[in-house]
């Protein structure tokens, strides 16, 4: 019998180590952008065993592999919109058929 994969789910998104609501403007900062998206899955059988993959559209090119580690971070976002993807598989390899998504827009400097 094969696992069915658990479903992923965003929990926060940080940016420059503040807490920022979902589907968001990030307003322009003279900091550094540092991004961080929380995630996990619903998973109550052998919750050690859930993998994950996630990509920020418009950052990676593919799916970033994170085995099962919950927190995607990126150093140095450019100004612009992206959609951050996660999604969550089993040992073996099932993955969830859609993820879930986030669309979040970095306002740019006023030098930018």
């Amino acid at each position: 019998m094969a696992l069915l994969a658990p479903k992923a789910r965003i929990e926060h998104v940080a940016v420059n180590e503040r807490l920022v609501g979902s589907g968001i403007v990030v307003p322009a900062s003279a900091e550094r952008r540092q991004l961080e998206f929380h995630y996990t899955a619903l998973a109550f059988d052998q919750p050690r065993n859930v993998r994950f993959r996630y990509q920020l559209v418009g950052v990676n090119s593919d799916w970033v592999n994170s085995e099962n580690q919950r927190i995607a971070r990126y150093s140095d976002v450019r100004p612009g919109t992206y959609t951050f993807r996660v999604q969550a598989g089993t040992v073996n390899g099932e993955w969830e058929s859609e993820g879930v998504a986030l669309a979040i827009q970095l306002a740019a400097r006023f030098t930018e």
